[in-house]
């Protein structure tokens, strides 16, 4: 049976979409599918390590240096080179990831004849927090570019609702298929009692876990307020923040302002997250704007009750009092008092933490790449 050639086309190499990338590198069939990928390694300091660490799966790796803001001289150029590496690979299947990779990605493919055109957003540009004029431009850009795909994978049902009513985007190009979390990846780690151990957490602490890059889009500034809030009420909260970008230093200064002290911890990368979910009591998930956050579906893994913001879909994934709290993105006050809320209930914070385990069951990364594979074959008959 002749392998259907599969080309990954990605900007954004960090954050939800490198694990969603991870995942389809990883898990998709290698007895039916060959994969390779475009990547860009200007994102972040990392992206160029983490493209490579991939190499040993792939058929092929590119890299073709892509901004992220619109650039035309440098967009062109990069246009170009993805348009020579289509003519020249023979591809069956191109896969868009994201606004930038996904514009340039399906223009080119559309332009060079192959037979099937996917595309997933993660999070729509006009989505974001845009101004006016650049919620209109990404409108107009998304709905031109809808065109030029044959499918579109949504995360959420709520995304599903926006392509068609905000880019107008044909309702049978469009496919739900939810993220979902790779067991193998959150295997090992340190037992609940030796992570807190080494985190100098008591046994009377309640740890609060947040954790992803330091971009506007994470709302850590609105955690760092509502800690301080907390703790003045109940000091035995302490919160833990995983991660690093380019607002620490504004993050690390907030957070002194605030008086926290030890009560916020930053603790840089770390790369072994199934610790810390485990020496953690609640994960809280304070995003402005989301596709479907890798760290909500972990912390279900996990069986930990979350405080999250309700955007883009997450309350599909827990109802509220489901199997954790939802909370308007922003609002420094009903983060806090959902987070008081559970730090007060012991019994509130299981009883979530079970219901969270059982949703996680529905959020398998095997079943959402199986969900892709057969999305890939129907196409292409």
């Amino acid at each position: 049976m002749k392998k259907v050639r599969v080309l990954q086309i990605m900007e954004p190499i960090e954050g939800g979409t490198l694990s969603h990338l991870r995942q389809i590198v990883r898990l998709l069939d290698r007895e039916k599918f060959s994969v390779s990928v475009i990547g860009s390694p200007l994102r972040n300091e990392t992206s160029g390590a983490e493209l490579e660490a991939m190499r040993p799966m792939l058929d092929e790796l590119h890299i073709v240096p892509m901004v992220r803001n619109v650039s035309p001289l440098r967009d062109a150029s990069c246009f170009a080179r993805i348009r020579e590496i289509l003519k020249s690979g023979s591809y069956d299947v191109v896969h868009t990831h994201s606004s930038k990779a996904g514009f340039l990605g399906r223009f080119a493919a559309k332009t060079t004849g192959i037979p099937l055109v996917v595309h997933t957003p993660h999070v729509f540009p006009f989505s974001q927090n845009v101004s006016p004029s650049s919620r209109r431009l990404y409108r107009q850009l998304e709905s031109i570019a809808s065109s030029w795909c044959d499918a579109m994978i949504l995360l959420t049902e709520f995304q599903r609702q926006l392509a068609v009513s905000e880019i107008a985007c044909d309702p049978a190009k469009l496919r739900v298929i939810p993220n979902g979390v790779d067991g193998e990846e959150l295997k090992g780690g340190k037992s609940r009692n030796d992570a807190r151990r080494d985190l100098g957490l008591t046994g009377v602490t309640i740890a609060v876990l947040s954790a992803g890059r330091f971009f506007p889009q994470k709302g850590f500034p609105h955690l760092i307020r509502a800690a301080a809030r907390v703790r003045k009420k109940n000091p035995n909260v302490v919160f833990l923040l995983a991660g690093d970008g380019p607002e620490r230093k504004s993050l690390e200064s907030l957070a002194a302002g605030q008086g926290l002290g030890n009560g916020f911890r930053f603790l840089g990368h770390v790369p072994e997250m199934p610790s810390l979910y485990r020496a953690a009591d609640i994960v809280a998930i304070p995003s402005l704007w989301e596709g479907m956050p890798y760290v909500l579906l972990e912390a279900l893994y996990f069986g930990k009750p979350v405080v999250v913001s309700n955007v883009c879909g997450t309350d599909e994934i827990i109802a509220d009092d489901g199997a954790g709290l939802l909370v308007p993105p922003g609002s420094e006050d009903a983060l806090a008092e959902a987070i008081e809320k559970l730090a007060e209930s012991p019994d509130m914070r299981e009883r979530l933490g079970k219901t969270g385990l059982e949703i996680s069951a529905g959020y398998d990364a095997k079943m959402s790449v199986r969900e892709i594979e057969k999305l890939y074959l129907k196409g292409l008959v």
